[in-house]
């Protein structure tokens, strides 16, 4: 049976929202669609939420006579917050984005049939930078993973 990631290089992306709905702090996890309504002002963000947006890709070093093709992948983890007073016990900011770091760093999702969907596990990079906007801070953290794709000169279809 063929890895997913030779056949879909995001197929680490259900498991990174899976994973990221468990972790402290967070009341809800949206994807990138949700975050660009913003942009337009058509809604307010709800308080907490999560925005996991890939944010792209960078082919790397080829290998197997470049039958296989190495691809970092970028996914930037944007949190807003309402309330984002950094001194209070009941909604700490530095806790919450401590524990999507602790929930990213080092992650390496796995499919049902125990597939690793990834060939490095995710590590941090630099986010973008805390944008504050209409009484509410985006604050950004940023994770890139590596996947391989694996060509098949004999195959016909793409």
């Amino acid at each position: 049976m063929a890895n997913p990631m030779h056949s879909n290089i995001l197929a680490c992306y259900p498991k990174i929202i899976e994973r990221l709905q468990s972790v402290q702090g967070i009341k809800k996890v949206a994807e990138a669609q949700e975050l660009s309504l913003l942009s337009g002002k058509k809604q307010r963000p709800d308080d907490s939420t999560l925005y996991v947006v890939f944010d792209g890709f960078t082919p790397t070093n080829p290998n197997n006579a470049n039958k296989e093709q190495f691809i970092e992948l970028g996914f930037s983890l944007i949190l807003a917050k309402r309330n984002y007073k950094f001194s209070t016990e009941t909604d700490n900011i530095g806790q919450t984005l401590t524990a999507i770091m602790h929930a990213m760093q080092g992650f390496e999702p796995i499919d049902c049939n125990g597939c690793y969907l990834v060939t490095e596990p995710f590590k941090q990079a630099k986010p973008l930078p805390v944008r504050y906007e209409d009484g509410y801070a985006f604050f950004s953290t940023r994770f890139l993973t590596q996947v391989a794709i694996i060509s098949d000169c004999h195959n016909e279809e793409y």
